[in-house]
Parts: structure tokens; sequence; C-alpha cells
């Protein structure tokens, strides 16, 4: 069995808060990770999702954005096969119990610890479609 690492990833990363984005997308860089873009809106990470030209496999969420949460977009991530982590402000206690199964990383998050959350979800994916 492969065991995937942060040089399989290739992640969204979806933050309103643009600097905190960039940060996250150099910390993946410096784990070789490919950081295929950043959002800052619930509606431009819907039309990316929809196009069909999205390459990512996993996704960095934050939770709260000007035009709604992300839990509303947490399913058609999923429907879309990318592995998700959300990386917040908030508590994780706040989390609808239907995304329990989502890696809830404090904010401020390291992406060595995102990506390890992304990397055993990926891994777990693969694991339940070979059974």
């Amino acid at each position: 069995m492969t065991q995937t690492t942060s040089r399989d990833l290739r992640v969204l990363i979806c933050d309103d808060e643009f600097l905190l984005a960039m940060d996250m997308a150099q910390q993946f860089e410096a784990l070789d990770a490919e950081v295929v873009g950043t959002v800052g809106k619930l509606g431009e990470l819907r039309q990316i999702l929809l196009s069909g030209n999205c390459t990512a496999n996993a996704a960095v969420l934050d939770i709260q954005f000007a035009d709604g949460q992300a839990y509303d977009v947490i399913p058609l991530l999923e429907e879309k096969g990318l592995a998700v982590a959300i990386a917040s402000g908030y508590g994780p206690e706040e989390r609808p119990d239907r995304f329990a199964h989502i890696p809830w990383i404090t904010k401020p998050a390291n992406a060595d610890t995102l990506a390890a959350a992304l990397c055993a979800s990926l891994d777990a994916r693969s694991a339940s479609q070979r059974v």
C-alpha cells in the first residue's frame, strides 16, 4: 500500500483573508505540495468545482466567508473527490455532526499539520475504494 505524502497533494486553499491564504500557499509549497489555487469567496470555489477544470485533490477551507459558510460547499468538494481539512479560528464544537469526519485545525494552522490531515484523508478514501 502506497502512503500519500505532501508531494502528492494538489491543494486548493479557500480563505477570505488574502495574506493568510498566501502564507499557507508558501508553506505548502515548502513541503513540495502543489498549490493549484487560492480563492476568497465560496461562489468562486463553486465555479471552479463546477467548471470541470479543477485539478486539486485536496482543499483547505476556512469556515466563515462574506458570502456564506463553507459547510454549504463541503458536499460538492467531497462529491468531486477532494480531501477536505478545515482551518478556522472558530472551534470545532460549532461544526455540524455530519461533518465530524473532516479534520479541524484551529488557526493559526501550519501546513505540516494540514498536509498530514489531507494525506490521511486521501489514504482513507483510497483504502475504502479497494474494499
